[in-house]
């Protein structure tokens, strides 16, 4: 295959998968999308985007190309496995993103979080993250992103995460060694042991 004939079926490719694209501005330097968006080049440069937390349960083959490294290093990404189940606690891995968060950004870079459809995962843990660095609640962060993404929706579980965020103000341990769970956050572990022993087998 020649050079040109490549370079033409990458950017048939690459219009084909903009149909497919979602990413949204939430603030200046944070973006929230889709699987879609984590890989699709032409998205990441048109937004400056340099950064990616992705919260997804399978490692897409596409973040190790050459070309999407040479845009997003591995350092540059941070990910998160955790599915959109009642039983997936996102609690315990809220500090590990908001500090990514903050580094890149204050690397100057632009960030995107994604999940699958940038519909329950990924907006949880922006709201996390905003919630923490506006030192706001729930309910107001929460109006805030959907009024900047429509489709956010998290899931009842999540729902009930994001209110202990807030309520062990944005810290689930008591000590800094992260042996200790602050009340709230015990309080979920009970209710996701629960949970869990009423799964099928």
């Amino acid at each position: 295959m020649s050079p040109t004939h490549a370079a033409t079926l990458s950017a048939q490719d690459d219009d084909h998968e903009a149909r497919f694209v979602s990413c949204s501005r939430i603030v200046p330097n944070l973006y929230l999308g889709n699987v879609v968006a984590s890989y699709h080049i032409p998205t990441l440069q048109k937004h400056g985007i340099s950064a990616v937390v992705s919260v997804i349960e399978d490692h897409n083959p596409r973040w190790e190309l050459q070309e999407y490294r040479e845009l997003i290093p591995t350092e540059n990404q941070l990910i998160i496995p955790a599915g959109d189940t009642e039983t997936q606690d996102l609690l315990v891995h809220l500090q590990q993103i908001c500090d990514f968060i903050d580094a890149q950004h204050d690397a100057g870079r632009q960030v995107l979080v994604h999940c699958i459809a940038g519909v329950s995962r990924s907006p949880t843990v922006v709201v996390a993250y905003l919630m923490r660095k506006w030192g706001k609640g729930l309910d107001k962060t929460l109006k805030y992103v959907k009024g900047k993404r429509s489709e956010v929706r998290p899931s009842q579980s999540f729902m009930e995460q994001l209110r202990v965020w807030e309520e062990v103000q944005y810290e689930i341990w008591e000590d800094a060694d992260a042996e200790e769970a602050k009340r709230p956050y015990q309080g979920y572990l009970k209710q996701r042991e629960e949970r869990l022993k009423k799964r099928p087998s």
